[in-house]
């Protein structure tokens, strides 16, 4: 049997499972203009840019929460 790796998956769930979660808040105005330059550049009414506009979200709110 292969009872290492499902021993090893086991202990690194565990891990993450016991390690506590610290919320990160952007700052409101760098969100805010996050959304506005994402929704500008990818419009919200082309319903094939939905999964690029998702991407611009996370990067862009993620370079606010990084500042």
């Amino acid at each position: 049997m292969h009872l290492k790796p499902l021993m090893a998956a086991a202990l690194l769930a565990g891990g993450a499972l016991a390690s506590p979660v610290t919320p990160v808040r952007a700052d409101d105005d760098c969100t805010t203009q996050a959304v506005k330059d994402c929704n500008k550049e990818f419009p919200p009414s082309d319903y094939y840019l939905i999964a690029i506009r998702g991407w611009c979200y996370m990067i862009h709110i993620a370079i606010c929460k990084a500042t």
